[in-house]
């Protein structure tokens, strides 16, 4: 079976920059699926697609962003110069 990358199992969080002058801001959750235009920013970008991560993994996602050389900070960083 193949999983689809646009709707997740559980609800899930954004834990990167805002972007698109606001139109997908830090700490938005997402259940069910994603709005046409944010499947369709996730779809240009792998690193985007990371800094999704289910509410139930947030704390230790945070921490992880924090952390210089870890890769959900270097995803943070690449997704301010590809979006």
């Amino acid at each position: 079976m193949t999983k689809n990358i646009q709707t997740p199992a559980e609800p899930v969080i954004y834990i990167g920059p805002t972007l698109g002058g606001g139109v997908l801001m830090r700490n938005m959750v997402f259940s069910g699926g994603f709005p046409p235009h944010i499947a369709a920013m996730r779809e240009k970008s792998a690193a985007l697609r990371a800094l999704f991560v289910p509410v139930s993994e947030l704390a230790t996602a945070r921490k992880r962003v924090a952390v210089r050389g870890d890769i959900l900070n270097f995803y943070v960083r690449q997704v301010k110069t590809e979006l």
